[in-house]
């Protein structure tokens, strides 16, 4: 009885010669009688008989798919699989062509890494917050230190308790259209600036434009004090984030570093606001 592999040589090798012996064409052939293998096998098998004799009919199946690594780059890729679990398959892809000339997909490692077990581990990552213009906290600290924040909110506080005791504080004076004096967004209105008074005191010195004004109003005597401070700080650095001048609105990119020195990213008009009412309670002659 013929065992399964001289079962396939002897069906092989009848058909060659019946193929031979039809005195027809091949793909005629094969069209007519449909043999258990395609014309394609048919060929390859015979131009591999031709080569090498019986050899070249047997199934190489059992002998696993061809392989571009060998047993030895298989064991040498698990042990690197194993101690660098935390690397991309594209860095692994790198080391291994550069270092043992073994190039491999990455489609391929990653098949590889689920076939040992062996899957990427992402390494823990800690945070970490890049301040920009760290440099700038060296003038906070140093403004601090040397006590001019201190001077500074003990002037403005003086002035603050000085105007309290003048008539100008409390008095309920009417101050203008209150309900359309401005907008939401604290613009003025088309209304108010109407106003006679409004428009005949408008270039006025800043002594007749408030003689009429209740300073109990200001927004100064409703902020805290650490929030006075921080406004102070914001004015002593304005200097440093606007270029001496050379920028003339903090909201730009410069002034952003008010964020780390204050504690506070200042607009523009909060600025010129604080300034503005430190001018109307005369701190610049104070």
């Amino acid at each position: 009885m013929l065992s399964t592999k001289n079962k396939r040589l002897h069906k092989i090798s009848e058909l060659f010669k019946s193929v031979e012996k039809s005195g027809i064409s091949t793909k005629e052939y094969f069209a007519k009688h449909k043999p258990f293998i395609s014309i394609s096998q048919y060929f390859r098998l015979k131009k591999s008989y031709q080569k090498v004799g019986e050899a070249g009919l047997l199934d190489q199946r059992h002998s696993g798919n061809a392989r571009k690594v060998t047993e030895k780059q298989v064991d040498l890729i698990r042990s690197v699989l194993t101690y660098n679990r935390h690397l991309s398959s594209a860095d692994l892809q790198n080391d291994f062509k550069s270092q043992w000339g073994i190039e491999l997909s990455c489609g391929r490692i990653d098949q590889l890494r689920r076939q040992f077990d062996l899957t990427r581990v992402k390494p823990n990552t800690s945070r970490q917050e890049i301040a920009q213009f760290a440099g700038i906290e060296i003038f906070s600290a140093l403004a601090h230190y040397v006590g001019i924040m201190d001077q500074w909110e003990v002037t403005i506080q003086q002035r603050l308790d000085q105007v309290k005791q003048t008539e100008r504080y409390g008095d309920g004076r009417a101050t203008g259209d209150h309900i359309y004096a401005r907008r939401r967004n604290g613009t003025f209105s088309p209304r108010y600036n109407r106003i006679a008074r409004v428009r005949q005191t408008k270039f006025s010195s800043v002594e007749d434009k408030v003689k009429d004004k209740d300073f109990s109003r200001l927004s100064l005597y409703k902020r805290k004090a650490v929030n006075l401070s921080r406004k102070n700080l914001a004015v002593l650095l304005l200097p440093l984030v606007t270029n001496n001048g050379a920028v003339r609105n903090l909201d730009k990119p410069l002034g952003n570093a008010l964020r780390y020195a204050c504690g506070y990213n200042y607009r523009n008009v909060s600025n010129v606001n604080y300034f503005s009412h430190l001018t109307t309670i005369k701190i610049p002659e104070f």
